[in-house]
């Protein structure tokens, strides 16, 4: 940015024009610093220059892991599916681990099984489908419902 500032004898301060910050809609971005500075169209002893101002913009999203709902199986079931998302697209990839087992349950013969799995969210764009915006990554937990 490159902008002429006029100061009359009579004014103390002046404004830069105004800006706009868009949002972006991405997670887990790195805060993005800018420098201000000023050159003077008068060079001379009697004119000093403030030091640079930095300018930083911190990312607002808050990301968001979730199951996708609350399952229900029965016994038999065979393979199933837990589906996990995020609410956002990511800047940087992310690692999470998704744990799970079963409360000791009286009449229950054998408890479920420990569920342990780590998974990553791979920084990408969104993807279109159908006309549908998906945002980020999904995936796709297995279990076997014994």
């Amino acid at each position: 940015m490159n902008v002429d500032i006029s100061f009359t004898p009579s004014s103390m301060f002046e404004f830069l024009p105004p800006f706009v910050i868009n949002d972006d809609i991405i997670a887990l971005e790195d805060i993005e610093q800018y420098n201000a500075s000023f050159v003077s169209s008068v060079p001379s002893e009697d004119v000093v220059l403030g030091a640079p101002a930095t300018i930083s913009i911190t990312d607002d999203e808050v990301l968001g892991i979730t199951f996708l709902q609350t399952y229900e199986f029965m016994e038999g079931d065979g393979i199933q599916f837990i589906q996990v998302q995020i609410n956002y697209t990511i800047y940087r990839d992310i690692s999470v681990t998704a744990y799970g087992e079963s409360p000791m349950q009286p009449g229950v013969v054998r408890n479920g099984a420990v569920v342990n799995v780590q998974f990553d969210f791979i920084a990408r764009g969104p993807t279109i489908r159908n006309g549908l915006i998906f945002i980020g990554a999904m995936l796709l937990l297995s279990i076997l419902a014994l």
